[in-house]
């Protein structure tokens, strides 16, 4: 498997799915390939969504981004994650501008975080795999969602909030990937 950059350019005009459509379209005749496309990879943007399906190609959704999506979504459900994060930044906020260290973190908000960093372990593991170059990534996307969901299945055994509704997630939208 190889690839290549056919065309990079300044993009005029709104991003409708009918402009990426037609951009596209006019790059692969151009190079002689509009038959030879198998299926595009793309963000799960509604307008590259839309635009591919308008050229008449396959679309995969892009891995990576699909887990960035889950984790973000995510972090946002769980309130109490929500709840010590903020304090986090504050704390960070804090520090920026005084040499005082008055604002600590209790037990509790110690522990979430840590519950916090083992959910999202697997992820930033996974994330690392499949950007790496020197891989074809497409052939390890399976195995490694196997491998994001025994991991986040044993955080979820430990009553860990994240992990439960990255379970969730994980369900939902990365069923595209399993077999």
């Amino acid at each position: 498997m190889r690839e290549f950059v056919l065309e990079t350019h300044t993009f005029h005009g709104t991003h409708t799915a009918d402009n990426i459509s037609l951009e596209l379209k006019r790059i692969t005749e151009e190079w002689g390939i509009t038959e030879k496309v198998v299926a595009v990879v793309t963000d799960n943007g509604a307008n590259m969504v839309a635009a591919v399906h308008k050229a008449g190609w396959r679309r995969h959704p892009c891995f990576v981004h699909t887990l960035n999506l889950i984790v973000k979504d995510s972090l946002k459900a769980v309130p109490e994650v929500v709840q010590v994060l903020e304090r986090c930044s504050a704390i960070v906020s804090y520090f920026h501008h005084s040499r005082k260290n008055t604002l600590c973190l209790n037990q509790g908000e110690l522990s979430l975080i840590k519950q916090i960093v083992d959910a999202l372990q697997p992820f930033e593991e996974v994330t690392r795999e499949v950007s790496s170059e020197k891989h074809i990534s497409v052939s390890n996307v399976i195995p490694l969602v196997s491998l994001i969901h025994r991991a986040v299945s044993a955080c979820e055994r430990q009553s860990n909030s994240l992990a439960t509704q990255l379970a969730q997630q994980i369900q939902g939208v990365l069923k595209p990937f399993t077999v």
